[in-house]
């Protein structure tokens, strides 16, 4: 019996053993046989470089407030297109007391500067039309001459001396000098003193136009409301960063101001990436 389990086993390890080798012998057939044969040809060989990045567009702008407030409302929306100068959103104004107390202030300063104004031109129309200044200024010439005369005949007795005489002299040409001058001046004051009056009327509607661009965010002269905020460019709508009631801050030389919308013109786009520095240099120009 113990001779018959050998023999089976010694049976078994070699049926095993051709099966194993008829097996491999196949597997390399196989993978032998599965190859292609091509023709030899010449190309150029390409090197790519991979550049990870994004395409943006060359023109993108912010759009900010000129007056700082709440947004009341908002007259586009993302992906909408939009032309230059058309409105984008309106801002409620919400002024300071502080603003409104300093150019009420300033309102009536600049009347009470209007309301001199017309009284001192009054007065010198007045002075001009009864000629007083002219007047004034003849009589001290009078005087003058009547004084350069008396004491011309004391130099001439040897009364006085030549420098005291000097002086009187010189006097009448002042005195001639200035009548002269009053006689020409009357007209030209009288323009100093318009000019002077249409100058306060100019600072009086500055203050007005303040006090009401303060109150309602546009000014009885202005061809722009600025509470209301418009497109700059003309292009898309990238984003509105802000909701109906967000608070926003103006533009000025110290703040940047919020942004009321993003708008970019998508007919000029650009790539802007990284390259590895490495494949910089096979980069064409």
């Amino acid at each position: 019996m113990r001779r018959g389990c050998l023999i089976s086993a010694g049976a078994f390890l070699l049926l095993a053993s051709i099966g194993l080798i008829y097996y491999f012998v196949q597997q390399g057939r196989s993978e032998s046989d599965d190859f292609e044969l091509e023709k030899p040809v010449v190309s150029d060989i390409v090197k790519k470089a991979v550049a990870t990045g994004a395409i943006k567009p060359r023109l993108e702008v912010n759009i900010k407030p000129q007056v700082s407030g709440v947004v009341e409302a908002l007259f586009v929306e993302a992906g909408q297109m939009v032309k230059k100068g058309q409105p984008v959103a309106r801002i409620q104004l919400i002024p300071s007391e502080l603003n409104i107390n300093s150019a009420q202030s300033n309102v009536e300063i600049a009347r009470l500067r209007l309301k001199e104004a017309q009284r001192e031109l009054d007065r010198q129309r007045e002075l001009n039309r009864r000629n007083l200044d002219v007047e004034s200024a003849k009589v001290s010439f009078e005087n003058a001459r009547r004084e350069e005369e008396r004491q011309r005949g004391l130099f001439e007795e040897g009364v006085i001396s030549q420098q005291e005489y000097n002086r009187f002299k010189v006097d009448l040409e002042i005195q001639k000098a200035a009548y002269e001058n009053s006689k020409v001046g009357a007209t030209n004051s009288i323009k100093q003193f318009e000019t002077t009056l249409d100058i306060q009327k100019q600072e009086l509607d500055a203050a007005l136009n303040n006090l009401q661009l303060l109150r309602e965010g546009a000014s009885r002269q202005s061809k722009q409301i600025a509470n209301v905020v418009v497109s700059t460019i003309d292009g898309m709508v990238l984003d509105i960063p802000v909701e109906v009631g967000s608070s926003v801050i103006e533009r000025n030389n110290f703040n940047e101001g919020t942004s009321v919308a993003i708008i970019a013109d998508m007919n000029s786009l650009i790539f802007e990436g990284k390259v590895d520095e490495a494949e910089v240099g096979e980069l064409p120009a």
